[in-house]
């Protein structure tokens, strides 16, 4: 209303002026001023309106010039002034409205890319967005979204009829404009339009815009705008919330490797202070005093053990320090008997643990793997110490050796409790040990790590399964020697 005071008051001012100097032509151009004031504080249409209350305030004056001159020089100019009256608020009034228009877009596209980024629901986010359009637009707008093969709006889950537009829109990827059912009643008709939402070439939604009156093209184009930036922002939620679900997995892994690592220092302690302390003991018992020949060799025969059960210990932390710095070992492959392989390293076992019965179903001579010897053996004994660890007294351990399609393929079976299906897939992880075993079985955690490291390194693999008795299989696949030429 105050504005509306200023421009009535301007015009009466300019009004007044040329009435009491009258034949002064520059005094009209005072109307100029409310003219345009109105238009680009109102727009097109107040322009206009203004620019006619000024020609209609200024008319008698210029009837009564030309009734008395006739349509001479000043009244010319007059009409003149009249026309550019019109002229500045018809232009005036346009760009203040497309200037308004262009500000209501960006603030709508402002309103929308808060309503994704808030860390609301999508549900919320989707009524947001569909009140922020509808009052853009001055009509009713929905916004679906894609999840999988169904869409989801503000209220939930929706389905699309097959012979929608909509249907139609989410096959196609392009926009439809028609009219929409007939009104109920007087008014004008409704008009739909249909836009998907495009991110990566895929539609991943839809925008439903229906308003009484014309959709212009100019509106249509903004709103196709607007869809662009509600693409993006769900895009952009889309990929920060994977982006935050990888993170929290990475934070995960990392806390579970670090506490894996405190873990297994833990363990190596233990497992090396256990054989230390047997050579400390045993060497100071030959040391301080006199004893038995049958007696020392015992002792000798213990400190023996432990330390070769130490190198071991040392072996597979250099071997971990090297899979851990991408280093592999050298390895010479050559032509390997695997079944006599199979069989040297079972009568070691039986020596060890004769409460366990070791048998290899593979006959001699019949396959032949290129493999390093003693990367081979690493991963038998690394193999059969798991399962005699893992297995009950008096089971049995079976070993075997096919021959496949240019591979030879090494089984290990053992009648154990097996392995967890949800630790089947961790089992060849540096420091993993299955939960609620490690106390009662001593280990660091390591031997099937390098046995799957020295598969690779063969070009092999290595899987683990459960055995139909319940146990544990593990398969070691590694090249055929007779595939590479070797003899």
């Amino acid at each position: 209303m105050a504005a509306w005071a200023g421009i009535l008051a301007l015009l009466g001012a300019a009004t007044l002026a040329t009435g009491i100097a009258d034949g002064e032509p520059l005094l009209r151009h005072l109307y100029l001023l409310p003219t345009a004031w109105s238009a680009l504080r109102f727009g097109l249409a107040a322009g206009v309106a203004t620019a006619v209350m000024a020609v209609t305030l200024e008319a008698p004056f210029l009837l009564a010039r030309i009734e008395a001159y006739g349509l001479d020089g000043p009244a010319a100019e007059t009409l003149v002034t009249f026309g550019l009256l019109v002229i500045v608020g018809a232009l005036a009034g346009v760009l203040s409205d497309r200037g308004r228009r262009r500000g209501a877009r960006y603030r709508t596209a402002l309103g929308v890319q808060r309503a994704f980024a808030a860390g609301r629901s999508l549900t919320e986010a989707l009524a947001i967005v569909d009140d922020t359009l509808g009052q853009y637009l001055g009509g009713q707008v929905e916004v679906v979204v894609r999840l999988g093969d169904a869409f989801v709006g503000q209220v939930g889950p929706c389905a699309l009829r097959p012979d929608s537009i909509g249907a139609w829109v989410a096959a196609h990827g392009r926009s439809r404009y028609a009219a929409d059912a007939p009104p109920r009643g007087p008014g004008r008709p409704w008009r739909l339009i249909v836009l998907p939402l495009l991110a990566s070439g895929e539609v991943v939604g839809l925008i439903a815009a229906r308003r009484r009156g014309d959709l212009p093209p100019e509106e249509r184009a903004a709103l196709e705008t607007l869809g662009v930036v509600i693409a993006l922002a769900l895009e952009n939620a889309r990929l920060g919330d994977e982006l935050e679900r990888r993170v929290a997995a990475a934070t995960r892994h990392l806390a579970d490797l670090d506490r894996a690592k405190s873990d297994f220092v833990a363990t190596a302690s233990h497992e090396l202070r256990t054989p230390l302390t047997a050579l400390l003991g045993f060497s100071e018992l030959l040391l301080s005093r006199v004893v038995a020949p049958e007696q020392a060799r015992r002792h000798l025969t213990v400190i023996h053990g432990e330390a070769e059960r130490l190198t071991r210990i040392v072996d597979d932390l250099l071997d971990l320090s090297r899979m851990e710095t991408g280093g592999r070992s050298e390895l010479r492959p050559t032509a390997i008997d695997v079944a006599a392989a199979l069989e040297t390293n079972a009568e070691i076992f039986r020596a060890q643990s004769p409460g366990h019965r070791v048998r290899v179903t593979s006959t001699p001579g019949a396959v032949v793997a290129l493999a390093d010897p003693d990367a081979l053996d690493r991963i038998l004994k690394n193999l059969l110490s798991n399962a005699v660890k893992y297995s009950p007294g008096g089971s049995e351990i079976r070993l075997a050796a096919t021959r496949g399609d240019g591979r030879v393929e090494i089984s290990v079976e053992d009648d154990g409790p097996g392995i967890p299906e949800d630790a089947l897939p961790h089992v060849f992880e540096r420091y993993y040990r299955v939960p609620g075993r490690t106390r009662a079985v001593r280990g660091l955690g390591l031997g099937l790590a390098l046995v799957k490291s020295l598969a690779d390194a063969h070009a092999g693999s290595v899987r683990a399964e459960r055995a139909h008795t319940g146990g544990s299989r593990f398969t070691v696949t590694l090249p055929r020697a007779e595939e590479a030429g070797v003899p």
